[in-house]
């Protein structure tokens, strides 16, 4: 696999870039590794809401899969990529049985949103555009989850072109585990033992956990954040991230 046809990308906004260091450290590191092209969002063109950012992640997505690219990862700052994980590109591919989109069950038995692989095709765009197209309707009650996760699990619980996959191996925020490919310090105890192992972070987290709370005050005071005000963002995106545009 060339290192033009698989790209990976995260979003660290508003000082989760320095909080999460070691996790996107290991991120880089992984796609070195995997001959992998890797991009790191950490820049906004204002402070944008979490569910801003939450759903940017999807819009850029989306904007690979018009390019060239035969995969495309999506990787939470917050997620640490070990020195043994594999391709995610030559594991998959061994057992996709001809699907597109892989992503794996979280700590709440649904479809955790924090890592996504898709395989560059027709179902993987359409999947993405059903969610984009419907972002703005609420989802059932059974499928809620914060921000465009709910959505994620609403539209793909029944998509013949998702495959679920192992997420002790690829994207554990259940437990610690060394063995796990990707371990996502997501919330709750996994997040406090990722701050305590790294005690420069605590303080500095402690902040931001502040003023994002603020942030989602706000923004229940407001109208809620819709898929134009997203879609306003791409611009910026686009320019400051050419990848995105398929220029390399």
């Amino acid at each position: 696999m060339n290192k033009n046809d698989v790209l990976v990308f995260s979003i660290a906004l508003e000082g989760y870039s320095g909080l999460f260091g070691s996790c996107i450290k290991s991120q880089r590191e992984y796609c070195d590794r995997s001959n992998f092209d890797y991009v790191l969002i950490d820049k906004a063109p204002r402070t944008l809401l979490p569910t801003e950012t939450a759903w940017l992640k999807l819009f850029l997505l989306r904007s690979a899969l018009r390019c060239d690219y035969k995969w495309i990862g999506f990787i939470d700052a917050d997620c640490e990529v070990s020195i043994h994980a594999p391709s995610f590109v030559q594991d998959l591919e061994k057992s996709s049985n001809g699907k597109s989109v892989f992503m794996a069950h979280g700590f709440s038995g649904r479809i955790n949103s924090g890592v996504i692989f898709m395989k560059n095709s027709k179902e993987a765009l359409e999947y993405l555009e059903k969610v984009i197209q419907n972002g703005d309707d609420p989802v059932s009650k059974e499928d809620k989850a914060l921000y465009e996760n709910g959505h994620m699990i609403h539209y793909g619980k029944n998509n013949p072109n998702i495959q679920i996959i192992e997420s002790v191996e690829w994207n554990n925020n259940i437990s610690l585990n060394k063995k796990s490919y990707i371990q996502h310090y997501s919330g709750g105890k996994l997040r406090m033992k990722y701050l305590e192992a790294h005690p420069a972070s605590k303080y500095k987290y402690l902040i931001m956990k502040k003023i994002r709370k603020m942030s989602r005050s706000f923004s229940s005071n407001k109208s809620m954040t819709s898929m134009n005000d997203i879609n306003s963002l791409l611009p910026f995106y686009h320019k400051a991230y050419p990848t995105f545009t398929g220029k390399k």
